[in-house]
């Protein structure tokens, strides 16, 4: 597979970038991309390491209806792109297959703009209360089957952060699967967490579990308020090498 030279349209700092893909053959049909996983990784200087990366978002596993269709679509928080500069970067986009296959499919450039609201000032009255929604995306894998915390774009200790003095809303969807068993399970939640001044964060009431399946009662998952971030945790049936997904999505309210 040949890359594609794209250029994305301009992208605001601070955002959520809502990206969507269509996968197609030389023939313009769509090709079923259900099961792969994707990278999204942005960089100033080409040649870095994807550790010094200035963003890198992934694995992106897609399995949404429409994956047959050859439709990737992402959502990359506003945590992740609040720290850019505002400039242009290098970016690509790569695919692994089921197999193992690494193909590159986008690659190119993207500018990234400055936000210009931060602080909102309307006639000299600075607002008492501002808000904020969005999606978050987790991610990761478990060779254990002792709780273990995954993590906001699969990138060790990035979470779901919350402001101080406010209250965040959340609903949740969290999937796993067993990679040699092919045993699944899938989790829904609902909840709100509250942070006051001093850092006090704590879950309001109870969070609300449904388990959508399993074909392991031994799976679990559970959400929780840890410091000032909502905290995913998961529990694999086995210590197979288990992928877990999570989508968050939130409602804040802050003063």
């Amino acid at each position: 597979m040949v890359a594609k030279v794209y250029e994305f349209p301009d992208q605001i700092r601070g955002d959520t970038w809502n990206l969507e893909i269509t996968m197609v053959d030389a023939a313009g049909a769509a090709v079923d991309i259900s099961g792969n996983e994707y990278w999204f990784t942005l960089k100033s200087d080409i040649d870095v390491l994807d550790a010094a990366a200035d963003l890198q978002y992934g694995p992106v596993t897609e399995g949404s209806p429409g994956a047959a269709n050859g439709i990737l679509s992402f959502s990359i928080p506003g945590a992740l792109t609040k720290d850019l500069t505002g400039r242009t970067y290098h970016y690509d986009l790569q695919e692994v297959t089921a197999a193992g296959e690494v193909n590159t499919i986008l690659i190119g450039r993207i500018r990234i703009r400055k936000d210009v609201t931060l602080t909102a000032s309307y006639s000299g009255i600075t607002p008492d209360v501002s808000s904020s929604s969005g999606t978050a995306t987790y991610s990761g894998a478990t060779t254990s089957t002792s709780p273990t915390e995954i993590y906001l774009g699969g990138i060790n200790g990035s979470t779901l952060n919350i402001n101080e003095d406010s209250v965040l809303s959340f609903t949740a969807l969290v999937v796993g699967k067993d990679s040699v068993t092919d045993e699944s399970c899938a989790f829904e939640f609902s909840g709100a967490i509250e942070r006051d001044t001093g850092d006090t964060t704590a879950i309001i009431g109870t969070v609300g579990k449904t388990i959508l399946g399993y074909e392991n009662a031994s799976f679990d998952a559970d959400i929780t308020a840890d410091t000032n971030y909502l905290k995913i945790s998961v529990t694999a049936a086995s210590t197979n090498n288990t992928k877990w997904s999570a989508r968050v999505t939130y409602t804040e309210v802050s003063y």
